[in-house]
């Protein structure tokens, strides 16, 4: 019996069938796309564009962002990104502002006098005129006298309002004990430290200096059928928690939506500084992510007003409990929603199959919010804004990633390596030619998802290490590595010369996958180039 792999093996023989990537990356040849550049890879954020006419062109990725609002998707708000940007965010307009449209009033034709027809006989107009004079004097006296009455009595309804303020405690009678309606009533109006429980001023003062926008530019290329492929440049928009510092920078949580496959982020923080960031580490299955800012790139004026938030506890919430989400809504700058805690432990299934455990909350959750706070009464952070369930007829729905349940996964990516695009001169270059393997893919070839290695390049870093035909790298020091663009782009941060830990499925001898870690030291990509020139394969 033929295996599923083997055929994958000859399918691979036709490449241009198969979207194989060149073996040099990002170095054209002919006949197939650049190396580790994917053809018709897409992204996975929410984006507005703008357009030849000047305008503005929504659109939204695979992913849910910040940004994408779909009917029945769940909105990551993303990461497009969004929310990413403001893509797919429904608004409504205002009714147009004219009198007939808005009162449904028509002008009608013009009415004309009636025709009075001749009579002789002056009796009945005596007798009708007679009649209207008796049916007017006897009128304007009802009235004058429901005049006064009403008068009589609003006057004393009005004075009563003014003379005697509402009193809560008042539509208690069945309470007898004066010091109880006072607890009582403190207990309904208040937080446990006596502040109004409606009132979150003092939580939003104290926590928002933690809190920061995040702009990002990305560019997206597409392939029209007509004119080929079309660039064009992305902008979204999401929020960002002060997680830690150290010496060198400041660390920042986010969503992966938020910053995913941006080529470019700015943070903004409270006192309107804006300074550029990196991306250090993320979890597309968590939808999490971390980012850093130089230290030496911070005011020391913004360094005196900004301050890391204080980690709570999620497993501590109980339903019903107030919540505040602070976040950069629909890219505009700061603001703050508050709500409760409608749902613990929500089990929400997401467009790549996988499930995640989130609050849920009442408090808005809109395009631009991702990756923003919400906090609990004591203006602890026990969440990141991540989502909004998106359909005309559901509002109100907002999910947040539990602290407690991410705290490990953001200690793990605040040790990964910053992401700053190495010069062009000093990139690094692995020497392999390959294919992606998606989930369908994968399913019908037996194969584990990845990047296939179909060939091994002579004389380069690849042929030097343990890398070997048919392995599928799945990691590429450290980061999941699903399509050879993401491999294009985390290669983009090493320089040539520099030794990293690859993570390969590979077959043993019963055909069976098993997962490895091999070190390969990168090559240059310049040399690459100059090979290339020189006429040789």
């Amino acid at each position: 019996m033929t295996d599923p792999r083997d055929e994958y093996e000859k399918d691979m023989g036709n490449m241009g069938n198969m979207g194989c990537t060149e073996n040099m990356e990002n170095i054209e040849h002919d006949g197939c796309a650049p190396d580790d550049a994917v053809s018709g890879a897409g992204t996975d954020r929410d984006t507005v564009s703008d357009t030849a006419a000047g305008g503005k062109d929504s659109g939204a990725g695979r992913a849910p962002a910040e940004n994408s609002a779909g009917g029945g998707s769940w909105n990551s708000s993303e990461q497009g990104t969004q929310f990413g940007g403001f893509a797919n965010s429904r608004y409504i307009g205002h009714p147009i502002n004219d009198f007939e449209s808005q009162t449904g009033w028509q002008d009608g034709p013009v009415p004309q006098p009636p025709v009075v027809q001749q009579t002789n006989t002056g009796k009945k107009v005596l007798g009708i005129l007679v009649s209207g004079i008796l049916f007017g004097v006897v009128a304007g006296g009802t009235m004058f006298g429901v005049n006064q009455a009403a008068k009589r009595v609003f006057s004393s309804d009005a004075a009563k309002e003014t003379s005697a303020p509402l009193i809560l405690e008042e539509s208690q009678p069945e309470t007898k004990d004066p010091s109880a309606d006072s607890a009582a009533g403190a207990a309904i109006g208040s937080t446990e430290t006596g502040t109004d429980l409606y009132d979150v001023s003092e939580i939003v003062e104290n926590a928002i200096p933690s809190v920061v926008a995040i702009n990002t530019q990305t560019t997206i290329t597409q392939n029209d059928w007509f004119f080929g492929p079309q660039t064009y440049r992305a902008s979204g928009s999401g929020s960002g928690i002060i997680a830690a510092e150290n010496d060198s920078e400041l660390l920042l949580i986010s969503n992966n939506h938020v910053v995913a496959d941006s080529q470019k982020l700015t943070v903004t923080f409270h006192d309107g500084t804006s300074v550029e960031a990196a991306v250090k580490g993320t979890d597309p299955n968590t939808d999490l992510a971390v980012i850093a800012v130089a230290m030496e790139n911070i005011p020391e004026e913004t360094r005196g007003k900004i301050k890391v938030a204080v980690m709570g506890d999620s497993d501590s919430l109980k339903l019903g409990e107030r919540v505040i989400a602070i976040g950069n809504a629909l890219g505009q700058g700061q603001s703050v929603t508050s709500g409760v805690v409608s749902v613990l432990n929500k089990k929400i299934p997401m467009q790549n199959g996988t499930t995640r455990t989130l609050i849920q909350v009442d408090a808005a959750i809109n395009p631009g919010n991702s990756g923003g706070a919400l906090l609990n009464r004591k203006g602890e952070l026990i969440g990141i804004n991540s989502a909004k369930y998106s359909r005309t007829d559901v509002e109100g729905v907002g999910f947040a990633i539990p602290i407690s349940q991410a705290k490990t996964i953001i200690d793990d990516l605040m040790t990964k390596k910053t992401k700053v695009p190495v010069p062009e001169d000093q990139r690094a270059y692995i020497g392999i030619q390959m294919s992606n393997i998606d989930a369908v893919t994968a399913r019908n070839y037996n194969l584990p998802e990845g990047v296939y290695v179909y060939r091994i390049i002579p004389g380069f870093a690849a042929e030097q290490s343990d890398l070997k035909e048919r392995d599928v790298i799945v990691k590429f020091g450290g980061e999941t590595v699903r399509t050879g663009e993401d491999l294009q782009k985390l290669v983009s941060y090493y320089h040539g010369g520099e030794t990293v830990k690859v993570t390969i499925m590979r077959e043993d001898e019963n055909r069976v996958y098993q997962e490895k870690e091999v070190e390969i030291t990168l090559s240059y990509r310049k040399d690459a180039e100059n090979a290339k020139k020189n006429g040789q394969p």
